[in-house]
C-alpha cells in the first residue's frame, strides 16, 4: 500500500492528517513535545480547534504520566524505606539480645549477623533464648547462611 492508496477518498481523514504541520519544541526539562501548529479542517468542527487541541492533549498526558511516574516511585521509595528500617530493628534487637545473654561479640561474627536478613534476624532474636554460649550462635549462624 502506498501513498497513492490513502489519497483515495474512503481515507480523506489519513491523508490530511498527514498533511499537517507539526513543530518540535524542547521545554525546560529536556524531553522532546511535538506540538501540531497547523490547521486541518476535517479532524475537528472547528477549524481552529486544531490549534488548541494538539498541545493541550499532549501536555495534559505528558503532566498525567510524570505525576503517575513519580507517585510509582514515591510508593517503590516507601517500601524500600520500610524494608530497610525493619531490618535495622531486627538487627538492633538481635545485637542487643546477644550482647546480654554472651556479652560484647567480636567484628567478625557481628559482621556475619549484620549480613543476614530481617526475617532471618527475626529467627535469630527467638533462638538466643536458648543459646548459653558462644557456640551456639556460631552453630546457628552455620546452620543459617545469609541469604543473597
Amino acid at each position: 500500500m502506498g501513498i497513492r492508496d490513502f489519497q483515495q477518498p474512503k481515507f480523506p481523514r489519513i491523508v490530511n492528517c498527514l498533511q499537517t504541520t507539526s513543530s518540535v519544541l524542547h521545554g525546560n526539562s529536556g524531553r522532546t513535545k511535538i506540538v501540531t501548529i497547523g490547521t486541518n479542517p476535517s479532524l475537528f468542527e472547528n477549524p481552529g480547534a486544531t490549534k488548541m487541541a494538539y498541545p493541550q492533549i499532549f501536555l495534559d498526558w505528558e503532566a498525567a504520566t510524570q505525576e503517575r511516574g513519580e507517585q510509582i516511585g514515591e510508593k517503590r521509595g516507601e517500601k524500600r524505606g520500610l524494608q530497610i528500617g525493619a531490618k535495622e530493628k531486627a538487627l538492633t534487637i538481635a545485637l542487643r539480645l546477644l550482647n546480654r545473654r554472651i556479652g560484647v561479640l567480636d567484628q567478625a561474627i557481628q559482621s556475619r549477623v549484620v549480613q543476614l536478613s530481617s526475617t532471618q534476624l527475626e529467627d535469630l532474636s527467638e533462638a538466643i533464648l536458648d543459646f548459653s554460649s558462644l557456640n551456639d550462635l556460631n552453630q546457628w549462624l552455620s546452620d543459617h547462611p545469609p541469604l543473597l
